[in-house]
């Protein structure tokens, strides 16, 4: 019982500060096809429709895994999605801001650095902004996003007109 609730905690970790306020209040929803935990390693590996959901916070992806330190603080989550359906995060950060959702190959937080780190053909819509790229590094503390060229992939950023009432 201790290992799931430490589990649990580790998504709840995860996702807590970029989420809704109320969303924090909501239940947690976690399931996997299989899940191997090691408690005394802070180690987790999560395998087979990986699902996470919180309030208005979704994280589905095909596998991951967590790595925490020795004071089980964890120092990176890692979702892959498969070769047929990418890893795909979905939050509303404030009530009156329109939904983020962002899809990729792999996905990488680090919490201890402040970032997230998403890797694959990156696609992220905010409402009338999208943005496709190869490599997004955003920063969560400073609020800035750092992309990079990868073979021929180049950044593309699409801002679309207001809707008129």
């Amino acid at each position: 019982m201790k290992s799931s609730i430490t589990l649990l905690l580790t998504f709840f970790i995860v996702y807590q500060a970029y989420c809704l306020t109320d969303d924090k209040q909501k239940t947690i929803h976690f399931s996997a096809g299989e899940i191997e935990w090691d408690h005394l390693q802070s180690h987790g590996i999560f395998k087979k429709n990986v699902s996470f959901e919180q309030g208005s916070t979704k994280l589905y992806a095909n596998s991951g895994f967590s790595i925490g330190d020795a004071t089980h603080q964890f120092t990176k989550v890692v979702m892959y999605g498969s070769p047929k359906q990418q890893a795909h995060f979905i939050t509303v950060p404030k009530a009156q801001d329109p939904k983020v959702d962002a899809y990729a190959d792999t996905m990488i937080y680090l919490p201890i650095k402040k970032l997230i780190i998403l890797k694959g053909h990156v696609h992220v819509t905010q409402g009338r902004y999208q943005f496709s790229a190869p490599y997004v590094k955003y920063d969560t503390e400073l609020k800035k996003l750092f992309t990079k060229q990868e073979h021929q992939e180049q950044t593309t950023i699409i801002v679309n007109p207001e809707k008129s009432s």
